[in-house]
Protein backbone atom coordinates (compact mmCIF):
# COMPACT_ATOMS: atom_id res chain seq x y z
CA UNK A 1 0.00 0.00 0.00
CA UNK A 2 1.30 3.69 -0.09
CA UNK A 3 2.81 5.26 2.16
CA UNK A 4 0.56 6.69 5.75
CA UNK A 5 -0.61 10.31 4.57
CA UNK A 6 -1.10 12.44 7.93
CA UNK A 7 -4.07 15.05 7.51
CA UNK A 8 -2.77 18.51 7.81
CA UNK A 9 -4.71 19.19 11.02
CA UNK A 10 -2.43 16.55 13.08
CA UNK A 11 0.78 17.86 11.52
CA UNK A 12 3.62 19.47 13.92
CA UNK A 13 2.95 22.03 16.80
CA UNK A 14 5.88 21.56 18.30
CA UNK A 15 9.59 20.69 17.52
CA UNK A 16 10.95 18.18 19.98
CA UNK A 17 13.93 15.62 20.96
CA UNK A 18 13.48 12.14 18.80
CA UNK A 19 11.41 9.80 20.55
CA UNK A 20 11.84 6.13 18.70
CA UNK A 21 8.43 4.70 17.07
CA UNK A 22 7.29 8.02 15.61
CA UNK A 23 5.31 7.48 12.43
CA UNK A 24 7.13 9.77 9.61
CA UNK A 25 4.99 12.60 7.87
CA UNK A 26 4.08 11.86 4.34
CA UNK A 27 5.26 15.12 3.99
CA UNK A 28 8.58 14.50 4.64
CA UNK A 29 8.82 12.17 1.94
CA UNK A 30 11.22 14.85 0.52
CA UNK A 31 13.62 14.59 3.29
CA UNK A 32 13.90 10.95 2.96
CA UNK A 33 14.61 10.70 -0.73
CA UNK A 34 17.42 13.19 -0.89
CA UNK A 35 20.39 11.93 0.41
CA UNK A 36 22.12 13.92 3.28
CA UNK A 37 21.83 13.60 7.15
CA UNK A 38 18.52 14.77 8.54
CA UNK A 39 15.07 13.48 8.62
CA UNK A 40 12.36 14.85 10.11
CA UNK A 41 9.04 12.68 11.88
CA UNK A 42 5.98 13.44 13.65
CA UNK A 43 3.37 12.10 15.29
CA UNK A 44 -0.19 13.64 15.55
CA UNK A 45 0.90 16.95 16.83
CA UNK A 46 4.32 16.84 17.37
CA UNK A 47 7.28 16.92 15.40
CA UNK A 48 10.76 15.21 16.06
CA UNK A 49 14.39 15.95 14.07
CA UNK A 50 17.42 13.54 14.78
CA UNK A 51 20.01 12.42 12.71
CA UNK A 52 18.71 11.10 9.49
CA UNK A 53 19.12 10.94 5.35
CA UNK A 54 18.11 14.51 4.65
CA UNK A 55 20.65 17.59 4.20
CA UNK A 56 20.41 20.52 6.20
CA UNK A 57 18.58 22.80 3.34
CA UNK A 58 15.77 20.40 3.25
CA UNK A 59 15.41 20.34 6.75
CA UNK A 60 15.41 24.13 6.61
CA UNK A 61 12.24 23.98 4.06
CA UNK A 62 10.86 22.28 6.57
CA UNK A 63 11.87 24.62 9.85
CA UNK A 64 10.16 27.46 7.56
CA UNK A 65 7.13 25.55 7.04
CA UNK A 66 6.98 25.14 10.86
CA UNK A 67 7.33 29.18 11.40
CA UNK A 68 4.30 30.00 8.94
CA UNK A 69 2.27 27.14 11.48
CA UNK A 70 3.16 29.42 14.30
CA UNK A 71 5.56 27.28 15.76
CA UNK A 72 9.36 28.94 17.69
CA UNK A 73 11.98 27.52 15.40
CA UNK A 74 14.61 29.74 16.94
CA UNK A 75 16.66 26.95 18.20
CA UNK A 76 16.92 25.22 14.43
CA UNK A 77 17.22 28.14 12.35
CA UNK A 78 20.01 28.86 13.06
CA UNK A 79 21.33 25.18 12.40
CA UNK A 80 19.54 24.65 9.38
CA UNK A 81 19.14 27.31 6.94
CA UNK A 82 17.24 27.70 4.16
CA UNK A 83 18.40 27.34 0.57
CA UNK A 84 16.89 28.59 -2.51
CA UNK A 85 17.99 27.22 -5.65
CA UNK A 86 19.31 29.54 -8.41
CA UNK A 87 15.96 30.59 -10.17
CA UNK A 88 17.68 30.49 -13.95
CA UNK A 89 16.05 31.84 -16.84
CA UNK A 90 12.59 33.79 -16.71
CA UNK A 91 10.63 31.16 -17.90
CA UNK A 92 9.14 32.72 -21.36
CA UNK A 93 12.72 33.10 -22.48
CA UNK A 94 13.69 29.10 -21.73
CA UNK A 95 13.83 27.34 -24.89
CA UNK A 96 10.69 24.82 -25.89
CA UNK A 97 9.26 25.53 -22.57
CA UNK A 98 5.10 25.27 -22.35
CA UNK A 99 3.08 27.97 -20.55
CA UNK A 100 0.32 26.18 -21.02
CA UNK A 101 -3.85 26.82 -19.76
CA UNK A 102 -6.47 24.07 -18.76
CA UNK A 103 -9.91 24.47 -19.00
CA UNK A 104 -12.02 22.20 -17.33
CA UNK A 105 -15.24 21.78 -19.72
CA UNK A 106 -16.82 18.87 -17.58
CA UNK A 107 -18.08 19.97 -14.31
CA UNK A 108 -21.03 21.85 -15.77
CA UNK A 109 -20.00 24.17 -17.99
CA UNK A 110 -19.41 23.25 -21.39
CA UNK A 111 -17.83 26.56 -23.45
CA UNK A 112 -19.25 27.51 -27.06
CA UNK A 113 -16.44 27.50 -29.82
CA UNK A 114 -16.72 31.20 -29.36
CA UNK A 115 -15.65 31.02 -26.10
CA UNK A 116 -12.81 29.14 -26.86
CA UNK A 117 -11.42 31.44 -29.14
CA UNK A 118 -11.72 34.53 -27.34
CA UNK A 119 -9.43 32.30 -24.46
CA UNK A 120 -7.39 31.32 -27.33
CA UNK A 121 -6.82 35.21 -27.78
CA UNK A 122 -6.34 36.15 -23.90
CA UNK A 123 -3.78 33.54 -24.09
CA UNK A 124 -1.78 34.81 -26.85
CA UNK A 125 -2.09 38.29 -25.49
CA UNK A 126 -0.60 36.91 -22.31
CA UNK A 127 2.55 34.85 -23.98
CA UNK A 128 0.62 31.38 -23.33
CA UNK A 129 1.76 28.79 -26.15
CA UNK A 130 -0.81 25.55 -24.78
CA UNK A 131 -4.35 25.08 -24.31
CA UNK A 132 -5.89 22.22 -22.96
CA UNK A 133 -9.75 21.39 -22.64
CA UNK A 134 -10.16 18.94 -19.53
CA UNK A 135 -12.47 16.19 -20.86
CA UNK A 136 -14.08 13.16 -19.02
CA UNK A 137 -17.47 12.41 -21.34
CA UNK A 138 -18.55 15.45 -22.75
CA UNK A 139 -17.23 15.43 -26.65
CA UNK A 140 -18.79 14.33 -29.15
CA UNK A 141 -17.03 10.57 -29.71
CA UNK A 142 -18.73 8.86 -33.24
CA UNK A 143 -17.82 5.44 -31.77
CA UNK A 144 -19.12 6.15 -28.13
CA UNK A 145 -22.17 9.19 -28.82
CA UNK A 146 -23.81 7.76 -25.43
CA UNK A 147 -20.65 9.49 -23.78
CA UNK A 148 -21.48 13.32 -24.58
CA UNK A 149 -24.90 12.62 -24.63
CA UNK A 150 -26.82 15.76 -22.34
CA UNK A 151 -23.53 17.94 -22.38
CA UNK A 152 -23.88 19.72 -25.23
CA UNK A 153 -20.55 17.90 -26.33
CA UNK A 154 -17.74 19.24 -27.95
CA UNK A 155 -17.43 18.29 -31.29
CA UNK A 156 -14.86 17.42 -33.65
CA UNK A 157 -15.47 20.28 -35.87
CA UNK A 158 -15.00 22.23 -32.63
CA UNK A 159 -11.61 20.92 -32.42
CA UNK A 160 -10.92 20.86 -35.77
CA UNK A 161 -11.66 24.84 -36.00
CA UNK A 162 -9.91 25.94 -32.33
CA UNK A 163 -7.05 23.29 -33.24
CA UNK A 164 -6.12 26.15 -36.47
CA UNK A 165 -7.09 29.07 -34.62
CA UNK A 166 -4.72 28.38 -31.98
CA UNK A 167 -1.72 27.48 -34.41
CA UNK A 168 -2.37 30.35 -36.20
CA UNK A 169 -2.05 32.76 -32.51
CA UNK A 170 1.15 30.23 -31.54
CA UNK A 171 -0.65 28.16 -29.53
CA UNK A 172 -0.58 24.49 -29.29
CA UNK A 173 -3.79 22.71 -28.91
CA UNK A 174 -3.14 19.86 -26.81
CA UNK A 175 -5.98 16.59 -26.31
CA UNK A 176 -6.78 15.97 -22.59
CA UNK A 177 -9.14 12.78 -22.07
CA UNK A 178 -8.83 11.34 -18.75
CA UNK A 179 -8.15 7.78 -18.73
CA UNK A 180 -9.08 6.31 -15.48
CA UNK A 181 -10.06 7.97 -12.36
CA UNK A 182 -13.23 10.60 -12.67
CA UNK A 183 -15.43 9.05 -14.76
CA UNK A 184 -18.13 8.59 -12.69
CA UNK A 185 -20.30 10.33 -15.63
CA UNK A 186 -19.18 7.42 -17.70
CA UNK A 187 -20.78 4.92 -15.25
CA UNK A 188 -24.05 6.58 -15.51
CA UNK A 189 -24.54 5.06 -18.78
CA UNK A 190 -25.56 1.22 -18.81
CA UNK A 191 -23.16 0.67 -21.68
CA UNK A 192 -19.95 1.62 -19.94
CA UNK A 193 -20.73 0.52 -16.01
CA UNK A 194 -18.91 -3.06 -17.01
CA UNK A 195 -15.55 -1.04 -17.79
CA UNK A 196 -15.68 0.58 -13.73
CA UNK A 197 -13.35 -1.04 -11.04
CA UNK A 198 -16.59 -0.93 -8.27
CA UNK A 199 -19.35 -2.65 -9.66
CA UNK A 200 -21.53 -1.57 -6.78
CA UNK A 201 -21.31 2.29 -7.41
CA UNK A 202 -20.01 3.04 -4.53
CA UNK A 203 -16.82 2.25 -2.17
CA UNK A 204 -15.79 3.72 1.46
CA UNK A 205 -11.67 4.00 2.28
CA UNK A 206 -10.50 4.95 5.41
CA UNK A 207 -7.77 7.10 3.48
CA UNK A 208 -8.75 9.73 2.16
CA UNK A 209 -11.71 9.63 3.92
CA UNK A 210 -14.49 8.84 1.67
CA UNK A 211 -17.65 7.16 2.61
CA UNK A 212 -19.99 5.84 -0.43
CA UNK A 213 -17.55 7.37 -2.79
CA UNK A 214 -19.36 7.05 -6.37
CA UNK A 215 -17.56 4.87 -8.82
CA UNK A 216 -15.39 6.66 -10.81
CA UNK A 217 -12.25 4.47 -11.65
CA UNK A 218 -12.12 2.48 -14.83
CA UNK A 219 -10.72 -1.17 -13.83
CA UNK A 220 -6.93 -1.55 -14.72
CA UNK A 221 -6.91 -5.48 -14.82
CA UNK A 222 -9.94 -5.42 -17.99
CA UNK A 223 -8.30 -5.38 -21.34
CA UNK A 224 -11.88 -4.10 -22.42
CA UNK A 225 -10.61 -0.61 -20.58
CA UNK A 226 -7.64 -0.96 -22.98
CA UNK A 227 -9.69 -1.50 -26.44
CA UNK A 228 -11.87 1.57 -25.00
CA UNK A 229 -9.50 3.65 -24.51
CA UNK A 230 -7.28 2.86 -27.90
CA UNK A 231 -11.29 3.57 -29.78
CA UNK A 232 -11.09 7.27 -27.84
CA UNK A 233 -7.80 8.04 -28.59
CA UNK A 234 -8.07 7.10 -32.44
CA UNK A 235 -10.80 9.62 -33.03
CA UNK A 236 -9.40 12.44 -30.70
CA UNK A 237 -5.91 12.05 -31.83
CA UNK A 238 -5.94 12.87 -35.25
CA UNK A 239 -8.02 16.34 -34.32
CA UNK A 240 -4.84 17.89 -32.68
CA UNK A 241 -2.42 17.43 -35.89
CA UNK A 242 0.18 20.34 -34.21
CA UNK A 243 0.25 18.36 -30.80
CA UNK A 244 2.84 15.73 -30.14
CA UNK A 245 1.35 14.98 -26.48
CA UNK A 246 -1.93 14.02 -24.79
CA UNK A 247 -2.69 14.79 -20.91
CA UNK A 248 -4.14 11.66 -19.95
CA UNK A 249 -5.04 12.57 -16.45
CA UNK A 250 -4.56 8.84 -14.23
CA UNK A 251 -4.89 11.38 -10.88
CA UNK A 252 -7.02 10.58 -7.65
CA UNK A 253 -7.83 7.19 -8.31
CA UNK A 254 -8.72 6.10 -5.23
CA UNK A 255 -11.21 3.19 -6.07
CA UNK A 256 -8.48 0.91 -6.38
CA UNK A 257 -7.95 1.05 -2.62
CA UNK A 258 -11.66 -0.51 -1.88
CA UNK A 259 -12.57 -3.76 -0.76
CA UNK A 260 -15.14 -4.07 -2.85
CA UNK A 261 -12.84 -3.46 -6.38
CA UNK A 262 -12.22 -5.49 -8.98
CA UNK A 263 -9.14 -5.00 -8.67
CA UNK A 264 -8.80 -5.91 -5.04
CA UNK A 265 -7.58 -9.46 -5.30
CA UNK A 266 -4.69 -8.68 -7.84
CA UNK A 267 -4.01 -5.56 -4.99
CA UNK A 268 -3.69 -8.27 -2.34
CA UNK A 269 -1.58 -10.04 -4.59
CA UNK A 270 0.99 -7.40 -5.75
CA UNK A 271 -0.03 -4.49 -4.20
CA UNK A 272 -1.98 -1.48 -5.07
CA UNK A 273 1.73 0.98 -6.48
CA UNK A 274 1.74 -2.14 -8.92
CA UNK A 275 -1.91 -1.93 -9.90
CA UNK A 276 -1.85 1.46 -10.57
CA UNK A 277 1.50 1.55 -12.19
CA UNK A 278 0.73 -1.38 -14.53
CA UNK A 279 -2.40 0.74 -15.69
CA UNK A 280 -0.50 3.93 -16.66
CA UNK A 281 2.07 2.12 -18.38
CA UNK A 282 -0.56 0.55 -20.59
CA UNK A 283 -1.96 4.05 -21.06
CA UNK A 284 1.60 5.55 -21.94
CA UNK A 285 1.79 2.58 -24.94
CA UNK A 286 -1.62 3.18 -26.54
CA UNK A 287 -0.43 7.01 -26.36
CA UNK A 288 3.42 5.29 -27.85
CA UNK A 289 1.84 3.74 -30.50
CA UNK A 290 -0.04 6.66 -31.77
CA UNK A 291 3.28 8.75 -31.71
CA UNK A 292 2.33 10.77 -28.23
CA UNK A 293 4.19 11.40 -24.88
CA UNK A 294 1.33 11.17 -22.39
CA UNK A 295 1.10 13.97 -19.62
CA UNK A 296 -0.05 12.49 -16.54
CA UNK A 297 -0.95 13.89 -13.19
CA UNK A 298 2.07 12.74 -10.55
CA UNK A 299 -0.30 12.95 -7.36
CA UNK A 300 -0.39 9.01 -7.41
CA UNK A 301 2.86 7.70 -8.18
CA UNK A 302 4.07 10.52 -6.31
CA UNK A 303 2.56 9.39 -2.88
CA UNK A 304 5.53 6.44 -3.18
CA UNK A 305 8.80 7.90 -4.82
CA UNK A 306 9.83 4.36 -5.78
CA UNK A 307 6.99 4.07 -8.13
CA UNK A 308 8.74 6.80 -10.54
CA UNK A 309 11.36 4.30 -11.26
CA UNK A 310 8.32 2.00 -12.41
CA UNK A 311 7.54 4.80 -15.32
CA UNK A 312 8.48 5.14 -18.51
CA UNK A 313 10.53 8.47 -18.89
CA UNK A 314 9.16 8.80 -22.39
CA UNK A 315 6.22 10.11 -20.40
CA UNK A 316 5.69 13.86 -18.38
CA UNK A 317 4.40 14.15 -15.10
CA UNK A 318 2.57 17.11 -13.92
CA UNK A 319 3.37 17.88 -10.26
CA UNK A 320 0.16 19.75 -9.20
CA UNK A 321 -0.12 21.98 -6.19
CA UNK A 322 -3.07 24.26 -5.58
CA UNK A 323 -2.96 25.95 -2.42
CA UNK A 324 -0.17 28.81 -1.31
CA UNK A 325 1.92 29.68 1.20
CA UNK A 326 -0.39 30.58 3.78
CA UNK A 327 0.09 29.56 7.60
CA UNK A 328 -3.01 27.01 7.58
CA UNK A 329 -1.11 25.41 3.84
CA UNK A 330 0.41 22.11 5.87
CA UNK A 331 3.80 20.92 4.38
CA UNK A 332 2.99 22.74 0.83
CA UNK A 333 6.08 24.86 0.40
CA UNK A 334 8.31 21.74 1.28
CA UNK A 335 6.53 18.93 -0.12
CA UNK A 336 6.09 20.25 -3.10
CA UNK A 337 9.61 21.50 -3.77
CA UNK A 338 10.53 18.05 -2.89
CA UNK A 339 8.62 16.54 -5.55
CA UNK A 340 10.04 18.40 -7.80
CA UNK A 341 13.24 17.29 -6.63
CA UNK A 342 12.33 13.49 -7.17
CA UNK A 343 11.65 14.39 -10.70
CA UNK A 344 14.57 16.06 -11.95
CA UNK A 345 16.89 13.80 -9.68
CA UNK A 346 14.95 11.09 -11.99
CA UNK A 347 15.71 12.81 -15.52
CA UNK A 348 12.28 13.01 -16.26
CA UNK A 349 10.68 15.89 -18.36
CA UNK A 350 7.88 17.26 -15.70
CA UNK A 351 5.30 20.06 -15.35
CA UNK A 352 3.97 21.76 -12.69
CA UNK A 353 0.57 23.11 -12.21
CA UNK A 354 -0.79 25.94 -9.85
CA UNK A 355 -4.95 26.91 -9.96
CA UNK A 356 -6.29 29.80 -9.92
CA UNK A 357 -8.47 28.31 -6.97
CA UNK A 358 -12.23 29.23 -8.48
CA UNK A 359 -14.37 25.62 -7.81
CA UNK A 360 -16.77 26.16 -5.17
CA UNK A 361 -17.31 29.85 -5.31
CA UNK A 362 -18.59 32.79 -6.96
CA UNK A 363 -14.89 34.70 -6.86
CA UNK A 364 -12.34 32.93 -6.06
CA UNK A 365 -9.98 33.07 -3.80
CA UNK A 366 -7.08 35.85 -4.64
CA UNK A 367 -4.67 35.38 -1.95
CA UNK A 368 -4.42 32.04 -1.75
CA UNK A 369 -4.42 32.12 -5.77
CA UNK A 370 -1.80 34.54 -6.28
CA UNK A 371 0.62 32.63 -2.97
CA UNK A 372 0.30 29.55 -5.32
CA UNK A 373 1.18 31.20 -8.61
CA UNK A 374 4.15 32.83 -7.30
CA UNK A 375 5.41 29.83 -5.77
CA UNK A 376 4.96 27.47 -8.34
CA UNK A 377 6.12 29.54 -10.87
CA UNK A 378 9.78 29.78 -8.48
CA UNK A 379 9.63 25.74 -8.37
CA UNK A 380 9.31 25.94 -12.04
CA UNK A 381 12.30 28.16 -12.23
CA UNK A 382 14.08 26.94 -9.59
CA UNK A 383 13.66 22.69 -10.92
CA UNK A 384 14.16 23.17 -14.61
CA UNK A 385 10.53 22.11 -15.47
CA UNK A 386 9.52 21.62 -18.66
CA UNK A 387 6.32 23.34 -18.70
CA UNK A 388 3.67 25.01 -16.00
CA UNK A 389 0.03 24.61 -16.67
CA UNK A 390 -2.27 26.68 -14.88
CA UNK A 391 -5.58 25.03 -14.29
CA UNK A 392 -8.88 26.38 -14.22
CA UNK A 393 -11.15 23.51 -11.99
CA UNK A 394 -15.06 23.58 -12.45
CA UNK A 395 -15.93 20.98 -9.26
CA UNK A 396 -18.64 21.91 -8.07
CA UNK A 397 -19.69 23.86 -11.16
CA UNK A 398 -18.29 26.90 -12.54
Amino acid sequence: MFGRVFPPVLLCAALLPFAAGAARWDGGRLLVEVDGRKELRVEDNLAWLREGKVPAYAVGNVVKWLELKGVDCAEFRGKYRIKEPELGEPLARRDGFRLGYMLDVSRCKVPKLSTLKRVADALAAFGYNELQIYVEVPFAYAGHPEMGRGWSPITPDDIRELDAYCWERGITLVPNQNSFGHMEKLFRVERYRHLADVPDGSFTIEWPPLRDWPSSALCPSDPAVLAFLGELYDELLPLFPHADRINVGCDEVWDIFAANSRSAVRVAEVGVERVYTDHLEDVCRLCSKRDRRALFWADMALLNFELLDEIPRTTIPINWGYSGEEPDCAGYTCEFEGRCIALRRRGFDFYVAPSVNTWGSFFGRYDTMRANLDMVTAAARKYGACGMLLTSWGDGGH
